[in-house]
């Protein structure tokens, strides 16, 4: 926590640093991305540049291809802004863009779509070259790079995942066999939004006399055992009517089957790892992962504590017109979901906190987080792209000077003191961001294992029984290119 909190520090005093294009300055490759290293390396003036050429492109458009405003909460906000507005990411996007735009004489343009992954395809199939790069969830890296419509990154010039303002954990968490098809870092929020933790209600803690969850999380003793315990004992029938509903009652725990997934990530569990030759290996089928499991779905699933949105009737839309109202209105008391969720709680009249993932048990050292494959984000650079190097050195440049615009407008003044109302939460957020994990299973969903988790299936042997061949097979060609 200190580590991160340090660089966050540091990267308000820096946050005018000039980084672009023009004077190609002296770079030290950092051996790893540290928030240490990266203090230590850049105080004062002297902060961290990218290692790019001096650039003229001419008034080049550079275009952008991002989710549009269908995907809600997880809309693109960190690429394109016409003008500044007062809005914090927004304003902190033009200043960016602006910096590096003069730098290297390009201009930064932006197309938003409803599935960028799949509108691409019949760009790449006509052989256009009508977009340099893409923004788009890492499920999709799955049939983008079996059809070879996507750049491996490490091909890209001037591309440095090394340095900073990459994401160093991403980068080894979506590699596949040595090749990276998309990544995540300091130019885009995105992946930071699809992000899981826990939002808690602190007057109804406070009313209960129940442990502080904040000491729990510092203890160590904030497990799925203790949420379900202290979800139980919230739980009422408010409105007498024999019946439990998201729309009358308070329950202790709002959630969905996904949840299930996140929990078990969480515990330390995954469907997939990676051998010694960066390539998958089916993990699943443990005491411990089993273990985990059935804490999970035992949380999610108890009907008496649990609002799981899979069981919501009384709406059609049992997150906009249910949960989320119900947990604004103080009639949940925890409430687990992406980082992005965290803005809609800005008017919200009881004091909330936020929370890690819980750990399996005590023993777990570290509180480990996850991300949506389906909603997140992460850079893709597709095969149309005719010149690789000029966009390698515009994302490297960008992304550099993300580190010192955008990431402090989203994750220190934004979600720390705009939204966040407490300096635990800050605290906690620290947590959630600095342990992240991608199961490779829940990507390439191999003989569809992942559905059991995902979708909380309750016979767990039974379901995994029907599958495992089918998920061994569908590994093998995987791995043979098949």
């Amino acid at each position: 926590m200190k580590k991160v909190t340090a660089f966050i520090m540091f990267l308000m005093v820096v946050s005018t640093a000039v980084l672009g294009c023009t004077d190609k300055p002296e770079t030290k490759v950092l051996s790893e991305s540290t928030a240490e290293t990266k203090t230590a390396e850049s105080t004062g003036d002297d902060v961290l540049k990218p290692d790019v050429p001096q650039s003229d492109f001419d008034g080049y458009d550079f275009r952008f291809l991002v989710r549009n405003a269908e995907h809600m909460i997880f809309v693109a906000k960190d690429i394109y802004a016409e003008s500044e507005n007062g809005d914090l990411i927004n304003d902190a996007v033009y200043r960016r863009n602006i910096k590096i735009e003069e730098a290297c004489n390009f201009v930064v343009s932006q197309n938003a779509v409803l599935n960028p992954g799949i509108f691409i395809q019949k760009i790449i199939n006509a052989g256009d070259d009508e977009y340099d790069t893409f923004i788009e969830s890492t499920v999709q890296s799955v049939q983008l790079s079996k059809l070879d419509m996507v750049y491996d990154l490490h091909e890209i010039p001037y591309l440095d995942f090394t340095r900073p303002w990459w994401d160093a954990g991403m980068t080894e968490e979506l590699s596949v066999g040595n090749k990276l098809y998309c990544n995540m870092g300091e130019l885009i929020i995105s992946d930071n939004d699809g992000t899981w933790g826990v939002l808690f209600n602190k007057n109804i803690m406070a009313n209960y006399n129940l442990e502080n969850p904040y000491e729990l999380v510092n203890k160590g003793e904030w497990t799925i055992e203790k949420m379900h315990e202290l979800s139980a004992q919230v739980s009422v029938d408010i409105n007498n009517d024999g019946k439990m509903s998201i729309m009358d009652d308070r329950f202790g725990f709002a959630t969905e089957p996904y949840n299930t997934f996140v929990m078990v990530v969480g515990a330390g569990e995954r469907i997939i790892t990676k051998d010694e030759n960066d390539l998958p290996s089916l993990t699943m089928n443990t005491q411990k992962y089993i273990a985990a499991y059935e804490k999970a779905l035992a949380l999610n699933t108890d009907e008496l504590s649990t609002c799981n949105a899979a069981k919501v009737k009384e709406t059609n839309d049992p997150f906009y017109s249910g949960i989320i109202p119900a947990f604004n209105d103080g009639r949940v008391m925890f409430y687990m979901g992406s980082m992005a969720l965290v803005p809609l709680f800005r008017d919200m009249n009881e004091d909330f906190g936020l929370l890690p993932t819980p750990k399996l048990d005590t023993v777990q050292e570290q509180y480990i987080s996850t991300m949506s494959v389906w909603n997140n984000g992460a850079v893709y650079i597709p095969v149309t792209n005719t010149d690789t190097e000029r966009t390698g050195i515009v994302i490297e440049a960008l992304s550099a000077e993300s580190m010192y615009t955008l990431t402090p407008a989203y994750y220190d003044l934004s979600l720390k003191t705009k939204f966040a109302r407490d300096d635990e939460s800050a605290a906690m957020l620290d947590i959630i961001f600095r342990n992240r994990v991608i199961d490779m299973g829940a990507t390439y969903n191999f003989g569809n294992l992942a559905d059991i988790v995902m979708n909380a299936m309750p016979d767990f042997s039974s379901e995994y029984a029907k599958r495992e061949e089918r998920a061994l097979l569908a590994i093998d060609k995987f791995i043979t290119g098949e």
